[in-house]
């Protein structure tokens, strides 16, 4: 079980069932951490900026909510053609 995990909303279609169901990505404290200083030392070398840990959670909590969805749906998508090629590869083995 993770403690205090951020949780990610991803919106999926699963096959067989009309409409969407939301599945959830949750991400482990220490790796919360790591993300909210890879996004504090950013603002401070390309900005310039003192960014606190709310301003870096929010920041973090915001990608999470509207882009990580779309990029948790790509790699998905990105993994079944790859996977779908090799099956098709398979095939070609058939005697």
């Amino acid at each position: 079980m993770i403690e205090n995990p951020i949780v990610c909303y991803v919106t999926c279609f699963n096959k067989g069932v009309f409409g969407m169901t939301q599945k959830r990505i949750a991400i482990k404290d220490d790796r919360k951490k790591a993300m909210i200083s890879q996004i504090k030392k950013f603002f401070m070398e390309e900005r310039d900026e003192d960014l606190g840990d709310l301003g870096a959670q929010l920041i973090l909590d915001f990608f999470l909510e509207k882009i990580a969805p779309d990029i948790y749906n790509q790699g998905l998508e990105d993994a079944h053609l790859y996977i779908s090629e090799k099956l098709e590869d398979m095939y070609g083995l058939q005697l």
